[in-house]
This record gives C-alpha cells, sequence and structure tokens, in this order.
C-alpha cells in the first residue's frame, strides 16, 4: 500500500541508481535535522505527564519511562549531531536506514505506552490533557515526513495506543473521540506520504540541478583552459566578476588586480576615447542595456599593442532589474594582423612593399577624376638600366636585394603627392600631383633627383653594383585637346612614355654641379600631347 501511494514504482524507473543514492541522502539529512527538535519536545511533553501524574500507583511505569526513553533520545541526538558533523555521503547502506526506522518505532512505541497506562485511571481534565499530548505527539511526526516509512513508525504507535487507550474505557463518547481519531490519523498518515512525494522531487530536483551544473562547470573550465576564448562577468555596476585564468593571462594582470575592476578601465583608453574609437559604440551599447556581438577593441596591453574581440549579453532578474552582463572575449591580434598583412599584399609588392600596380592603377584613375578642375599629373615610368646583367651574373637573390635597394631609396620620394610603385620586374612607377606638377621644370627636376637617387654604387652581399634608370614622363593634361588618361598602366604605357611619340624634341642640360657623377645624360622628348622620354645610364 505505501509504495503504491508514494509511486515508489514510477520514481524507481525515472532515476538511475546514483541519483537514487543521492536522494536517500537528500532525505535522510533533512529528516535528521528536523528530528532533534521532535526529540526535545516529546521529551518535553513526558517531563510535564511525569510531574502531573507523578503518584504511588503511576511511579513505577513513569520510572521505567524515564529510564528507557531518556537514553534512547540520548543516542538519537547523539547521531543527529555526528551526522551534522561529518560531510555528506555519497550512500546511505541500508543498515543505517533501517536502524533509523527502528529507532523511530521503538521511541514511537514508549510515547504510546503513555495513554495505555494512564488514560483509563485520569479524571477528566487528566484525560483532556492526555489527549492534547497524543495529538501533538503524532503530528510531531511529520517532521520526519521526507522518510516517509520513518515517519509512520513513529506516528503509527502513538496512534494504536490512543485507540487502545480510549477502548479500553467502555464510554460511547470516546468511542466517538476514537472515530475522529481515526478520520485525523488518516489524514496525518496520507499528508506524511504526499508530503514526502513532494520533498523526495524536490530534493531529486535539486541533485539534478546541481549535476548539471556540475557538468556546466566541468565544460566552462575545459572551454577556458583549452580555447582561446575567455568568459567574462561583470555586477551591476558593471565591475568585474569570477575573473578567469584565460582572462588574467591575456590581461597581464592579476586576479586580485582584476576582481572588482570597472569594465571601462579595462576595454577603454587610459587616455580616452578619441572620436571614432570602437569602445565609444561599445559602451553607448552598454548603457542601453543590449547585446553586442564579436566587438573589435584595440588595447595596450604592457606596452603591446592588441586586439580584442567582446561579446556580451545583459542579465536580468526576476523583477527585471539589471544584475550586470555576461559574455565572451578572444584575443584576436594575431588574426587581425593576418588579416592586415593579407590587405597590404593585395595592394603592396611582397618583396619591395611598395604599392603594386594594382594600387597604382586605382590612385591613377583617382587622380584623373580631378583632371578637368584645374589639376594636373605626371607619371614617370622608370626602367633600371643594366638590372637583367646583374641578375644573370649574381642569381636572383643578388637582384632580389638589389631591388629592395632600389625601392628604399625610391621610397624617400613618397609623399602624399607622390606615389612610389614598383609593376613588374625592374619597372617602378611614380604618379605625381600636386606642386610637384605645377610646371616642366618641377617634373624634370624630380626626374633629375631620381636618378641621382640611383647614381650611387649599391653595395649587395659584398658585391659593389652600378645601374642606372630610364625616366618616362607622361604629363596630363598638357593641352586643350586632352580629353582622358585613364587607362591601363602596362609595359607599353611605359616604353611609349620612354620613347616618346611627339614631334617637338628638347634635351635637358645638366651642369657639372648638378649632374649625377657616373651616369650621363642622352636624350629627353617632349611630345605634344604632354608624354617626354629621358633615360640616363652609368657604366655598371
Amino acid at each position: 500500500m505505501i509504495p503504491f501511494l508514494i509511486d515508489a514504482d514510477r520514481e524507481n524507473g525515472l532515476l538511475d541508481a546514483s541519483l537514487k543514492g543521492r536522494a536517500r541522502v537528500e532525505q535522510l539529512d533533512v529528516a535528521l535535522r528536523l528530528v532533534p527538535f521532535t526529540i526535545l519536545v516529546s521529551l518535553s511533553v513526558v517531563q510535564v505527564i511525569v510531574y502531573l501524574f507523578w503518584g504511588p500507583g503511576n511511579r513505577a511505569y513513569l520510572t521505567t519511562l524515564e529510564m528507557l526513553i531518556l537514553p534512547l533520545a540520548a543516542v538519537a541526538l547523539e547521531q543527529c549531531r555526528r551526522w551534522r558533523r561529518r560531510p555528506k555521503p555519497a550512500e546511505v547502506s541500508p543498515r543505517f536506514r533501517r536502524g533509523v526506522v527502528l529507532m523511530a518505532l521503538l521511541y514511537g512505541s514508549l510515547l504510546a505506552s503513555i495513554p495505555v497506562m494512564l488514560f483509563g485511571d485520569a479524571d477528566a481534565h487528566g484525560r483532556l490533557l492526555m489527549a492534547a499530548c497524543c495529538a501533538g505527539l503524532i503530528a510531531t511526526g511529520m517532521s520526519a515526513a521526507v522518510m516517509p516509512l520513518t515517519a509512520i513508525s513513529y506516528s503509527t504507535p502513538i496512534i494504536l495506543g490512543s485507540f487502545i487507550a480510549l477502548a479500553m474505557t467502555g464510554e460511547r463518547f470516546y468511542i466517538y473521540v476514537a472515530i475522529l481519531l481515526t478520520f485525523y490519523a488518516v489524514f496525518i498518515l496520507f499528508t506524511i506520504v504526499h508530503l514526502s512525494r513532494l520533498v523526495t522531487m524536490r530534493v531529486i530536483s535539486q541533485a539534478e540541478l546541481e549535476r548539471q551544473q556540475e557538468f556546466t562547470h566541468l565544460l566552462l573550465n575545459e572551454f577556458e583552459e583549452n580555447a582561446s576564448d575567455w568568459l567574462w562577468e561583470t555586477d551591476a555596476d558593471l565591475r568585474l566578476q569570477h575573473v578567469s585564468p584565460r582572462l588574467v593571462e591575456v590581461a597581464g594582470s592579476s586576479e586580485r588586480q582584476l576582481q572588482g575592476l570597472p569594465l571601462e578601465r579595462l576595454i577603454l583608453p587610459a587616455r580616452g576615447a578619441p572620436v571614432g574609437h570602437p569602445s565609444t559604440g561599445l559602451w553607448q551599447t552598454v548603457a542601453e542595456r543590449r547585446v553586442f556581438r564579436n566587438v573589435v577593441l584595440p588595447l595596450d596591453i604592457a606596452g603591446e599593442r592588441r586586439v580584442w574581440s567582446l561579446s556580451g549579453k545583459p542579465i536580468f532578474d526576476r523583477g527585471g532589474a539589471f544584475s550586470g552582463y555576461r559574455g565572451v572575449g578572444s584575443d584576436v591580434t594575431e588574426k587581425k594582423r593576418s588579416e592586415e598583412r593579407l590587405s597590404f599584399l593585395a595592394l603592396h609588392d611582397p618583396l619591395t612593399e611598395l604599392p603594386n600596380r594594382v594600387l597604382f592603377q586605382q590612385r591613377f584613375e583617382a587622380a584623373c577624376e580631378w583632371l578637368g578642375k584645374g589639376r594636373r599629373l605626371a607619371v614617370l615610368a622608370l626602367d633600371l638600366d643594366e638590372f637583367k646583367n646583374v641578375n644573370d651574373s649574381f642569381g636572383h637573390a643578388a637582384g632580389d636585394a638589389l631591388l629592395r635597394a632600389v625601392a628604399d631609396r625610391l621610397r624617400a620620394f613618397g609623399s602624399p603627392d607622390v606615389l612610389v610603385a614598383r609593376l613588374a620586374g625592374d619597372e617602378f612607377a611614380i604618379l605625381a600631383t600636386g606642386p610637384r606638377v605645377r610646371d616642366r621644370r618641377a617634373i624634370e627636376t624630380l626626374a633629375g633627383d631620381i636618378v641621382q637617387a640611383i647614381a650611387p654604387p649599391f653595395y649587395i652581399e659584398g658585391l659593389r653594383v652600378s645601374i642606372g634608370v630610364s625616366v618616362g614622363i607622361a604629363i596630363a593634361p598638357r593641352t586643350a585637346a586632352w580629353k582622358s588618361c585613364a587607362g591601363p598602366i602596362s609595359r607599353s604605357t611605359a616604353r611609349r612614355a620612354r620613347g616618346g611619340t611627339g614631334s617637338a624634341s628638347t634635351r635637358p642640360r645638366w651642369t657639372s654641379a648638378s649632374r649625377p657623377a657616373g651616369p650621363s645624360p642622352r636624350t629627353c622628348a617632349a611630345p605634344s600631347i604632354g608624354a617626354s622620354s629621358c633615360s640616363t645610364s652609368s657604366p655598371s
């Protein structure tokens, strides 16, 4: 009957062995924490009864009752004290559970003897007192309701003792009282059983929740120990809480310094965020208590520039009050550097790190769009003389080193108005706008400066190498007949610029003070459409 009432079969079918053991431990823990109060109350009742019913006819019984119940109560209290002082065991042995039930049965039987031995000879006041005491003692059994067998073992003897005492009077009035007691006893027993079910299911749910939390913590710890990401959390004042070891590592700090640190001190620049800084938008999102994802923040960690990616979600309590943020972060410095490097290589020559043909073409087309607004541009196509001989004689490694050295010298001419690029092989190009192309002489001066920069010998892998450079110049717009300059920059374009296609020609003159040492100017032609060509050479 009892297993049916408490749905024991259904519970057993839902729980595995480990969870059943955990549930039994939790049940016993709750019961043993309440049992001391039951014992103290029942002992107080016994002392009152002993005091009121102490007389020649009851002394032997009351003395025996005291001699039996006091040691039993002391043993029970000591067991409860030991249980509370020891850590909870993983499992409770069947022998221990049987011992608890047996002790409850003995204690209830001793209390049940009180109405049997005293109710019949008591006067009306004594019987009234006895009835009140028995009702209270029956109710105290509910303190062990989480263990129904224990609670029933304690309450049932008291109920039976009360029935026997009422029946022994032989009076009809007390028969009616016995019937009422039956109803009351049935209610108590069923309440114990169903209360046990509710408490048991709560204990099982709590145990399952704790097991899930342990599993979650295990996964989080595994995540933090083996992943490059980390978890972060703040309180309602946006101060860091539960600082993870990974966050301590990437922040270059200590857990003590980070614990309770305001979030803005961690992610905002030390001297305030400049206009357009990513943290400005992030802080606005946080102020509005909104979710943010993959916000990239540049930070200065121990003097090193690092890049973090943060995601976060606001947390609210059941009342809807903001209680903090929780999220995940990662150090994406290397990823960001790789992306920046790939973007750089898409528009720059990997050998010299000068702008490549793609970037040159983009800047050239952009400059052409301004030609009709009173502006002009010049393209200088550079071709290294004798480079092929160096490459063939000393190998590609020496050739690459020479190209890098040439690029270093040409880079000195770069400015917001002058773009230096490597188009291919030994071909370089310069796109000049602004003051550098205000007139023909300024452009010729720029070309001469380039020739002078390339003229000094290069020292490559212990070798002294001298090369020359040929410069072709195209100017736009040269005359009112100019229509369009946009078009692909190619080898043929450079060759046409160097060779010239117009009818007019001039020969620039360098004095001995300005003429570069070694190379000698050849020719410089200025065609009518705005293209000119000049070349220099020097002995290798």
